[in-house]
Parts: structure tokens; sequence; C-alpha cells
């Protein structure tokens, strides 16, 4: 699976493989429209109870509960929408693509889809 949308001053834990918030912000050209039905249209996979701050404002506002969703392909959490439509974040061009491709449509999963996808990345976590 790949993941999208998470970042250095998002992520718990180890956060040095992700690309920082800051530096992707204003970079996404056009209307974000497309984007945001797409990832709003995921699969949820997982919701962790927790809720989402604005990590770019100095106040911190609440903006909504994390949950991780999917396309079958790829991850992201559930905050991304609003970082692309409030400040226009980067996305990888071969995310924006697929997006694209679909014209905004995200594929429906089955639960036997959504299954196997955490069985699978369970399966990662696996110490070898």
């Amino acid at each position: 699976m790949k993941k999208v949308g998470y970042f250095q001053e998002t992520a718990s834990g180890s956060s040095d493989d992700y690309p920082s918030l800051h530096e992707l912000v204003g970079k996404l050209e056009g209307d974000t429209s497309l984007i945001e039905r797409y990832l709003n249209g995921g699969a949820i996979l997982a919701v962790s109870g927790q809720l989402a701050h604005d990590v770019l404002t100095e106040s911190g506002c609440a903006i909504g509960p994390v949950a991780t969703l999917t396309d079958g392909e790829w991850l992201w959490p559930s905050y991304l929408s609003y970082y692309i439509s409030k400040y226009k974040v980067q996305l990888p061009l071969e995310f924006v693509s697929i997006i694209e491709r679909r014209n905004g449509k995200c594929p429906e999963l089955t639960e036997r889809q959504l299954e196997a996808i955490q069985i699978g990345l369970s399966e990662d976590k696996k110490p070898r």
C-alpha cells in the first residue's frame, strides 16, 4: 500500500519518512474539488477515536476525527482533504493522475476487500 498525506507535523512516532507539510503548502495548482471529492469518497479502513487539529495554525483548531481511508491502492488520513482545501498542499503526481483518470470518483470497495487490506497491513507490521 502506498501512503499519501502523512506529514512530519502530523505523524505520531517517527516522522522522518514523511515530507514536511510546511514545505508543501500552496504548491497544488488549480481547482481542488476533484481531489477533495476523491479523498472524501475513500473507504474507511480504520478510525482512531482521536481528533485531528490544524497544525498550521497557532490555535490548533479541531478539524475532525482521525480515520484512515483507502481506494484499495493508496492510504490517506481523513484530514488530508482539509489541508488540500484550505492550504492547497501538494500531492504526489502519481496520486493526482489516478484521481484525474477516475474523474474524482473513488472506487467502492467491498467488505472482503477491506478485510484483505487490513490483514495485509497487519502482516506488514509483524516482526520478521
